[in-house]
């Protein structure tokens, strides 16, 4: 996405969207096949990877709040589950984000296992779009996602998901969508116990380290 009048390079930005883009000048917007030219503000309503949608208003709208349609580019094309996930790994189980990061889009968990070597693969899907990835590892390789996980989350007292905030966990681990993953992941192993608690109106998760050990 570039300005009419911007002659810098342009280069790729992460962000959260929704975002409001406000210029005085065209902008225009491409996916190298594709190309819109507007005039006027630019709601990015959602940016994923894989899509781009755009809800375009005009320079002067009766109603701000109102845009005048909604334009999508494919920035590339998207991926198959079967055509990402190593070769040896089988289905394990999914679940669901427990609250929504675009609207009321739920993201949803797939977890595949290698068993000769207890690793682990997520992938992160949303309305059938590959949003993530991640390869997390053996259980038998100290340095994987998987084993930090399994040792970070190793606790002499019970504990919740809120009390595992990603600006304290190891590097390879500050990202909430990993700490879920390993959570998921070693549960189901049962490495851990998962109890529903209720706590004012909110139902969560307490987890509790079980004494399963790796053989």
């Amino acid at each position: 996405m570039s300005n009419g009048n911007n002659r810098h390079r342009i280069r790729p930005y992460h962000f959260p969207a929704p975002l409001l883009i406000k210029s005085d000048s065209p902008i225009t917007v491409t996916d190298g096949k594709a190309t819109l030219k507007h005039e006027g503000n630019i709601i990015v309503r959602v940016a994923d990877g894989y899509l781009i949608e755009l809800q375009l208003q005009d320079k002067t709208p009766e109603k701000p709040t109102l845009g005048r349609g909604i334009e999508s580019f494919l920035i590339e094309e998207p991926k198959s589950v079967q055509s990402i996930i190593p070769i040896g790994f089988d289905f394990l189980k999914k679940s669901k984000a427990t609250r929504a990061t675009y609207g009321d889009e739920i993201s949803e968990y797939q977890y595949y296992k290698r068993e000769k070597d207890a690793s682990y693969y997520v992938v992160i899907k949303r309305e059938n779009e590959i949003i993530r990835e991640y390869n997390l590892g053996s259980l038998f390789d100290p340095e994987s996602k998987i084993a930090i996980a399994l040792k970070t989350f190793t606790r002499e007292r019970p504990f919740y998901r809120k009390d595992l905030k990603p600006r304290l966990m190891p590097s390879s681990l500050r990202q909430g969508q990993l700490i879920k993953s390993c959570l998921d992941i070693l549960v189901e192993e049962g490495f851990l116990s998962a109890q529903n608690i209720n706590i004012g109106d909110r139902e969560i998760e307490r987890y509790t380290r079980t004494s399963k050990i790796l053989p």
